[in-house]
């Protein structure tokens, strides 16, 4: 039998505490076990692929009942949008690096796009939302709406692929308007077991495009040098 959503939040907390807690030992008892593998190295492709499991554990918390009562802008008010915003900002709540959590399904307007069901900031308020404490709501500032097409779905397959089965973004070093982020996603399933939305976990992280950069000209250095090493050897080896 599925867990009720009290053990399920209980079984998301722990698991974002002991990540938050234990995140520099994983990355060091990893670098050991490889032979002093890079700790960058190690956050990106194993600490941060947590995510998946966030994701997976988050999914279960939300009904897909409260999913499909979300229609339009009119259920902005009803308890089936309220509790959901209110779990996915409890999930944010639980890890601090997370900055958005949402829930999209496939958009019945736009073929081959989603559509935002809910946001964790959809009910937020102005001052709430206002980043650069202006007064006044610019871009991104400004919370989703129950409904809006997501344009750019297609540069996401991940995120499609999320409404069948757990996953992430391959590639963390990709740069959107929003900035440089990491991202889980899982399924929403109905009593049936299908998949009638995605929820998604972004984890920002200005540093990514950075460690990137680092691992690769780590990478492109050893290339170097083995080349060099190799031409070496093959000098001294004809002589």
């Amino acid at each position: 039998p599925c867990p009720g959503p009290g053990v399920r939040r209980d079984r998301l907390s722990r698991l974002a505490r002991m990540l938050r807690e234990h995140s520099s030992g994983i990355r060091d008892a990893i670098s050991a076990d490889f032979g002093q593998r890079a700790g960058e190295e190690t956050e990106l492709l194993e600490v941060f692929t947590s995510l998946e499991g966030i994701a997976a554990t988050a999914a279960l918390s939300i009904p897909a009942t409260d999913v499909e009562g979300i229609q339009g802008p009119g259920d902005r008010d009803s308890p089936a949008f309220v509790a959901t915003v209110t779990m996915l900002e409890r999930i944010k709540a639980q890890n601090p690096k997370l900055v958005y959590v949402y829930v999209m399904r496939e958009a019945s307007t736009a073929p081959d796009m989603l559509e935002v069901v809910a946001e964790n900031d959809m009910l937020d308020s102005v001052a709430e939302l206002d980043d650069d404490g202006d007064g006044v709501l610019k871009g991104r500032e400004h919370a989703a709406s129950i409904g809006e097409i997501f344009s750019a779905t297609a540069d996401y397959p991940a995120l499609r692929a999320g409404l069948q089965r757990t996953t992430s973004d391959p590639d963390a070093s990709i740069v959107d308007e929003y900035g440089v982020s990491l991202s889980g996603y899982s399924p929403i399933r109905n009593a049936a077991g299908e998949g009638i939305a995605v929820l998604g976990v972004d984890m920002k992280n200005d540093d990514v495009v950075r460690t990137f950069r680092e691992i690769r000209r780590a990478f492109v250095l050893g290339v170097v040098l083995s080349s060099v090493l190799a031409l070496a050897l093959l000098g001294f080896v004809m002589n």
